[in-house]
Formats: structure tokens, sequence, C-alpha cells
């Protein structure tokens, strides 16, 4: 089963997705809690969102060490994100692994998400 989740091009407020949730949630708090209320005008268009859902989904993300974010970029999908920070602890970018729920139990959310940190470690080990 295959979901085409976004395409290249598409915008939507940073956490909607789980990919932008990872980044979102590896900002610092003030920060992220800034973006949140500028987008909130915009958030009930991505499956009911909230910005109180919002700050429920970064601290969830950062008390996991990764994102899971199901029903909002695409209903009927869930995704599990994680970002890669630099040196400094800022964000650079997100992977992000999106399936139907069904699919996503919490044990494979899991083992995506160690997946995914694997890939990132080796991207940010120096050549």
């Amino acid at each position: 089963v295959q979901i085409l989740a976004t395409y290249a091009g598409k915008r939507q407020p940073l956490g909607v997705g789980s990919g932008g949730m990872a980044l979102l949630a590896a900002l610092p708090d003030d920060i992220a809690r800034g973006i949140v209320e500028r987008n909130s005008g915009r958030l009930d268009e991505y499956g009911g969102m909230t910005p109180q859902e919002m700050f429920r989904l970064i601290e969830n993300t950062r008390a996991r060490g990764y994102s899971v974010v199901g029903n909002h970029a695409v209903r009927g999908a869930l995704g599990v994100g994680c970002a890669l920070l630099d040196a400094q602890g800022a964000p650079l970018l997100a992977v992000s692994v999106t399936a139907i729920i069904d699919r996503m139990p919490a044990q494979r959310q899991r083992e995506i998400a160690g997946w995914i940190k694997t890939e990132l470690a080796r991207l940010a080990m120096p050549a």
C-alpha cells in the first residue's frame, strides 16, 4: 500500500506533518510557540488540529525523541519523523515515514524511528 502523503512544493504549517513536527519540537520553546501561534488560524484545515494539540504533540515528540502525527496532514495516515540537529542543537532537516494508520502500531513506530535515527546519525558523522 502506498500513500502519496505530500508532493514537491506543498505548503502547510510547520508541525502538521511528522517531519515538520520533528523540526518544530527541536526548536527552542519560545520559537516553537511563536510559530504555532502565528499558524493558529490555519491549523483547523488539517484534520481539526488546534494550537493545544500542536503543543501536546511538541511535548510528546520531545519526550519520545521522535514525532508521531496522524490524521492531520493526510486523513487516514500516520507519520513518524526525526530531526537531524547541527552541532549547536538547531534542526537542519527531518526525515519521516508515513503509512496508513492500521500499518503503524506503536511497535512499528518505534522500529521506524530507530531506523531513521540510525541513518541520521550516519549523516551527522564526519567523513
